[in-house]
């Protein structure tokens, strides 16, 4: 017999063994029990996100116990954990088109609405294209005088940091410690501090372009633009001076842009990037209980 259990001071490590990463989350942790073994784990956060709004959830089942109805079972409990504080459910990991995991919420009546996709790029085809795109902006008086590109080791932390906040709502404590962390041990905070690009407009920070170094390929993981400057002059520019950097170190060029980003998805598709994969966030209303109990 399967009972699906919000969590207790006890069942709570177990929990957070399965889910690490949610344990500094404000969420609701539950427990699929068999018998007095734990066999599945979630993690409901217990705050708004996206558009449709909804709180986001991270699911993990054993896969021994897989197929026996354990997911389904979870997703019901926290949906009826959280009836009537929000519009609906969010996956909180994006998940391959095509998946089991994109599969199994399909058939639970989540739907794809936030696609991601990701390209590779030839990294000097991709910064002849971008250079030619500088060299327009400036002919047209687009780029200040005052622009200016820093490397990430070189940058304003504290700006940079209240930057990156306010687009990810993340505390700006945690995201500074993260890019200290990228001076003395780039693999661990996963940021390269020599090729990841901050811009500054008259020395105050109004872009970031933050990437990781692996296998010949510089992987973009954030980049960012202050809500004043954004579709202008300051995306060309960090992206340019990123890949120059990178060109140092790797051939190749790496990004991941929202499907409904298509300035960024025809700049990669016009310097002749490929699209390795899509993936997706599943949402799905709080009032869809068909099916789950189904």
């Amino acid at each position: 017999m399967i009972r699906i259990e919000p969590a207790t001071p006890a069942s709570l490590p177990a929990i957070l063994a399965m889910l690490p990463h949610t344990a500094d989350h404000h969420a609701m942790h539950f427990a699929a029990m068999a018998n007095d073994e734990i066999v599945g784990a979630a993690a409901l956060q217990w705050q708004g996100l996206h558009s449709p709004p909804g709180f986001g959830f991270t699911l993990f089942v054993r896969p021994a116990w897989r197929c026996w109805g354990i997911g389904r079972a979870i997703i019901a409990a926290m949906a009826t954990a959280a009836s009537g504080e929000t519009a609906g459910l969010w996956s909180a990991a994006r998940h391959v088109d095509g998946s089991p995991a994109a599969a199994f919420l399909t058939r639970l009546g989540f739907a794809p609405a936030q696609r991601d996709l990701h390209f590779r790029m030839d990294g000097q085809r991709f910064l002849d294209h971008v250079d030619d795109i500088i060299a327009r902006l400036r002919r047209l008086g687009r780029v200040p005088a005052a622009a200016a590109t820093l490397r990430l080791r070189d940058a304003p932390f504290d700006q940079l940091a209240m930057l990156l906040a306010n687009n990810f709502r993340q505390q700006p404590a945690t995201i500074a410690a993260r890019l200290a962390l990228a001076l003395h041990d780039p693999l661990a905070a996963g940021l390269d501090p020599d090729v990841s690009t901050v811009t500054l407009e008259a020395g105050t920070v109004v872009g970031a372009l933050l990437v990781r170094m692996a296998d010949d390929v510089g992987q973009i993981d954030c980049n960012v633009v202050a809500a004043h400057r954004r579709r202008s002059w300051v995306n060309a520019l960090q992206l340019a001076e990123t890949t120059r950097r990178g060109l140092a170190v790797a051939s190749r060029i790496g990004f991941h842009s929202d499907s409904r980003m298509h300035d960024s998805i025809n700049l990669a598709t016009r310097s002749g990037g490929t699209l390795l994969f899509s993936e997706a966030r599943y949402w799905r209303a709080m009032d869809d209980q068909a099916a789950v109990a189904a």
